[in-house]
């Protein structure tokens, strides 16, 4: 089971669409504006606290119980990651 956990502020998700059945669960955190989002998607609305490590911290501090196999934690903007 390989689950995604995304931490989203502005950033344009939608590279994740075309890629949503490699994952078991997408965890959407969104700390920004609203956006509608798939209902395959498990979204949860936070306070912007915290950049992702907060993000990261609130998803394994309230789902520690529930976490099973794979986890990828990745921020929304892969822009950055180009070289």
């Amino acid at each position: 089971m390989i689950d995604i956990i995304l931490a989203r502020y502005q950033e344009d998700i939608n590279w994740i669409l075309p890629n949503r059945n490699l994952f078991d669960n997408v965890y959407v955190f969104n700390k920004g504006s609203q956006v509608p989002f798939d209902d395959s998607f498990k979204v949860e609305n936070l306070l912007n606290l915290g950049r992702e490590a907060g993000t990261y911290f609130y998803f394994l501090s309230n789902y520690y119980d529930t976490i099973e196999d794979d986890k990828i934690y990745i921020f929304t903007n892969l822009l950055i990651l180009q070289f």
